[in-house]
């Protein structure tokens, strides 16, 4: 039967950690019932069986009264469920066919963190409803699929791959998972300048080249990506064509008398790209060399602030007060949105800002596990821990709330140091600056929470705890 065989055969991982493939021999029936003309699945493209078990499944609910009834609706989802099994497989194979040699990223250790789905299949309906306190990866990837817009294949690839559990553990193995042109897309000229002079120590001229190299490839590249998405195309950044690598070219200032082919434009790319990966991973798997920003032996870099002064007194002096602001406006950022989510708390019926409060001190302030957590705060799974807790949202709102702060006091602050001429100036540069330095240290706080064993050292980490402090937690 061919490649039919992912839509009754359910690949699972043990309770020994090992994996296990097991044929479903009522999927097989009902899958041949429903396709009888197909020897192989090749004689019918996948994505006409996708849509037509979706189909099945959405249509025929089944029954509440007897959950574990084998109707159509339940048989057909547990073919979808097998074939993502397969699929979750095979991600895992070809993570370690690209990544095994390089990096030792083994599929066998991937299999845990990714094939979660339940057997016997008999209880899926039963554990996968909204209520119940566990839903697997294949469920996450079932409730999501939409037949129309692409088939299960890629849609679990994608998936599987920006799992958090997956991404992490590659952190760890020095891979960070994302197109070179994504890659690109993601980053800003300031935010490379930054990385090449303070991460890589390329010179003024390297870093000159690669930020106008930068800036070409998002004049080109993001004007015809933005164009393709309005007239309705979507996917993953694409390598740049041919005629796009040419304009990058044309837009490149002259080096002496020759100008870049679409081949050293490539190759460029290419060498920026492998600077900003390895600061990616650098930052996201704690292995960045930083600096305190309250540290004053060791103080920000003048050149990451645009002050100019002739005067090293009046530098140093603004770095102090910089310092001073920067640590100021966080603090005032951090009590504001958490005042704001005790009083949310505080409205429920019970109320749960005691139990907030309890779980933020355990995460950030004593390094415990969301599942250590739950237990000591009364709550049964380490999901509802992290619904508790809304970590991303709320170092969202602590960025944003702080930079508008820093924004303002900054500028103040910048007209004691620099002349009227040069105001305007500074204060074009100022936004761009600022967002760099707020945005670096919430990416160290994200890199913190997202590791077992967390040090506990990011900036973020430690004026929330000494904010909780002052609460009595």
């Amino acid at each position: 039967m061919g490649t039919a065989l992912r839509y009754w055969r359910l690949v699972t991982i043990r309770a020994d950690g090992k994996r296990r493939q097991q044929e479903i021999p009522n999927l097989k029936t009902f899958w041949q019932q429903q396709f009888p003309n197909s020897v192989d699945s090749e004689r019918v493209p996948d994505l006409i069986i996708q849509r037509q078990l979706v189909q099945i499944w959405q249509a025929n609910p089944t029954s509440q009264a007897d959950p574990l009834q084998e109707n159509t609706s339940f048989l057909a989802e547990c073919c979808l469920r097998c074939f993502i099994s397969n699929q979750i497989e095979s991600t895992c194979w070809q993570l370690e066919e690209q990544f095994g040699a390089l990096h030792g990223i083994q599929a066998i250790a991937l299999f845990p963190l990714v094939l979660t789905d339940l057997v016997p299949l008999s209880l899926i309906r039963q554990l996968a409803e909204p209520t119940s306190p566990y839903r697997s990866l294949a469920t996450e990837i079932l409730q999501a699929f939409d037949p129309t817009q692409s088939n299960l294949s890629t849609w679990t690839n994608r998936l599987v791959r920006s799992h958090p559990d997956l991404k992490a553990f590659l952190l760890e193995h020095g891979l960070y998972l994302v197109s070179d042109w994504a890659l690109l897309n993601d980053t800003s000229p300031a935010q490379v300048q930054r990385i090449l002079l303070e991460f890589c120590g390329l010179s003024e001229l390297e870093i000159k080249q690669a930020v106008q190299l930068l800036q070409s490839y998002h004049t080109v590249y993001q004007r015809d990506r933005l164009q393709q998405r309005r007239a309705g195309a979507r996917g993953a950044c694409a390598e740049p064509t041919p005629n796009q690598l040419m304009q990058i070219a044309q837009r490149m200032p002259l080096t002496g008398d020759r100008a870049f082919s679409p081949e050293q434009i490539k190759q460029n790319l290419q060498t920026l790209v492998q600077h900003l990966r390895e600061y990616r991973v650098a930052v996201r798997s704690k292995k960045l060399p930083t600096r305190s920003i309250d540290d004053a032996n060791n103080p920000i870099s003048i050149g990451e602030i645009p002050i100019p002064s002739s005067e090293s007194d009046s530098s140093a002096e603004f770095l102090v007060t910089y310092r001073q602001t920067l640590l100021g406006c966080l603090d005032l950022a951090i009590a504001e949105v958490v005042d704001s989510r005790l009083t949310h708390h505080q409205r429920k019926n019970p109320p749960t800002d005691q139990r907030f409060l309890t779980a933020l001190h355990l995460f950030h302030c004593r390094g415990k596990a969301m599942s250590d957590i739950a237990a000591a705060i009364g709550l049964h799974k380490q999901y509802e821990v992290s619904r508790l807790l809304k970590l991303r949202e709320l170092r969202a709102d602590v960025r944003q709330n702080w930079l508008l702060k820093l924004r303002d006091q900054v500028r103040d602050l910048a007209q004691t140091y620099v002349d009227s001429a040069r105001l305007q100036q500074v204060d074009q540069q100022l936004e761009t600056v600022l967002e760099e330095q707020v945005s670096s240290l919430i990416e160290e706080a994200e890199a913190e929470a997202s590791v077992g064993n967390r040090s506990l050292k990011s900036q973020f980490a430690r004026r929330l705890c000494s904010n909780l402090d002052k609460r009595g937690i």
